[in-house]
């Protein structure tokens, strides 16, 4: 179904992006438009760097603390998503390198740990408003299942997340 054979540094398509995520969120029993759009938020479904001096590079995100780096598709980082998939998957670990060069390793384990963050809002969801719709409902679980992947604490309230998706959310590119 999909292949790994490509020059190296070169970005998959969105459509093979977009079919894989499909294809794994349906697996994991993840609502395809929150894993495309957290896809989209986290990397706009890039791999590599596609211009400039770092073209054909992974693509990384450095934190102020400069403790971890985050690369690829989901924006993985060894101490983060990464170090729990690892944890999880003893016999199947990946490495910083693999997820920073392949991205159906990279959305693998995206997928997987958005999967264990979607299962625990879901164990837990938001208190909701007093009538609210189930559009508004299901962005408030979509938002705090964000939270969790991107901040790696579901009970963390990370105001700048929080900004972000809600600025970005259903931009038309989940």
């Amino acid at each position: 179904m999909f292949t790994n054979v490509r020059e190296l540094g070169q970005n998959p398509t969105n459509a093979e992006v977009t079919e894989y995520i499909t294809s794994l969120a349906k697996e994991f029993s993840v609502p395809v438009d929150l894993a495309l759009q957290v896809n989209w938020l986290e990397s706009r479904r890039k791999q590599f760097f596609d211009e400039g001096f770092y073209k054909g590079f992974p693509m990384v995100a450095m934190p102020e603390k400069l403790n971890s780096s985050a690369v690829g598709q989901f924006q993985l980082t060894s101490t983060g998503a990464l170090a729990w998939y690892n944890g999880q998957n003893p016999k199947a670990m990946f490495t910083y390198e693999e997820v920073a060069w392949d991205w159906q390793k990279n959305v693998l384990v995206g997928m997987t740990y958005l999967q264990f963050m979607y299962k625990g809002v879901m164990a837990n969801p938001p208190t909701f408003k007093p009538n609210a719709t189930a559009v508004e409902k299901q962005s408030l679980i979509y938002e705090h299942v964000y939270m969790g992947f991107h901040d790696g604490n579901l009970t963390k309230q990370d105001a700048p997340t929080r900004a972000y998706w809600q600025k970005n959310w259903k931009s038309g590119k989940g």
